[in-house]
């Protein structure tokens, strides 16, 4: 149980999920500029009229996605970055830190599930946008490369690597996290993290198979790579405890040399 004092939910050693959160959108928001978003934009439009003439969507989803605009991609990707790690909120991960986020070891293995089940369960307007968005979070370590190892790895979950009623709650009813999703109404509504089960694990893997089999997968990386890249420099400083940092300090020091550029093309 969470104390009234707490610092939980934990993302790292000494560090809140909140403040990883909202650090991750920071980075984000400096790298990121309008002309990004605008990018993602023309590409998700073409993709669709494309996809649309090859006959692999109606044209009802053609309409939802073409108008959603720039803005609403941009609104869209800071959200996803500021919930990313949601699933670090687990009960079984969180039990690992005292109420001052200190831990002796800090392993969130596979979180990447339960963050994806939020979103699962949320009401999109757009089944092709709750797939990239999940993808997305499946993705945002290369944890999960292929839909397919969502099957492998599904002996090693535990019932409580899926409770986030506790903890994840904490985390959206923050006020500025509360904000970012309250800017995506309508394009998905209900972000309510809950305790789920295998079943609900069950039935997300059954649906993700179905719809990333067919080619309209791929645009999830238009969502992904500011994900990637505000995670990794917000958690650069505090690698040395995290169970990724040996294998990483190369591709950190990359996108800190990143920070300089701004994308916006």
């Amino acid at each position: 149980m969470r104390g009234v004092n707490s610092m939980k939910p934990c993302a790292f050693v000494n560090q809140t999920l909140r403040d990883h959160s909202l650090g991750s959108l920071s980075n984000v928001d400096a790298v990121f500029k309008d002309g990004y978003f605008k990018t993602v934009k023309r590409r998700m439009d073409r993709f669709m009229q494309h996809s649309l003439k090859s006959g692999r969507v109606e044209e009802a989803d053609v309409r939802t996605i073409q108008g959603m605009s720039w803005e609403r991609w941009r609104d869209l990707i800071r959200f996803l970055t500021a919930i990313h790690d949601i699933g670090k909120a687990d009960d079984y991960y969180q039990k690992k830190f005292n109420d001052s986020c200190e831990a002796s070891k800090s392993s969130f293995r596979l979180h990447e599930v339960s963050g994806a089940l939020v979103l699962f369960n949320a009401k999109w307007n757009s089944n092709l946008v709750k797939l990239w968005s999940i993808l997305a979070i499946l993705n945002h370590l290369n944890a999960i490369r292929t839909v397919s190892n969502l099957k492998g790895y599904e002996g090693e979950i535990k019932p409580e690597m899926l409770k986030l009623k506790n903890y994840g709650s904490v985390l959206v009813s923050d006020p500025q996290i509360s904000s970012l999703i309250r800017k995506v109404t309508g394009v998905v509504d209900n972000v309510s993290p809950v305790d789920y089960d295998k079943s609900n694990f069950q039935e997300m893997k059954h649906w993700v198979e179905f719809m990333a089999t067919k080619p309209l997968a791929k645009p999830y990386i238009l969502l992904l790579f500011p994900i990637i890249i505000g995670d990794n420099l917000d958690s650069s400083q505090n690698r040395s405890k995290d169970e990724t940092s040996r294998n990483k300090s190369r591709f950190i020091q990359s996108l800190q040399n990143m920070k300089v550029i701004v994308v916006d093309h």
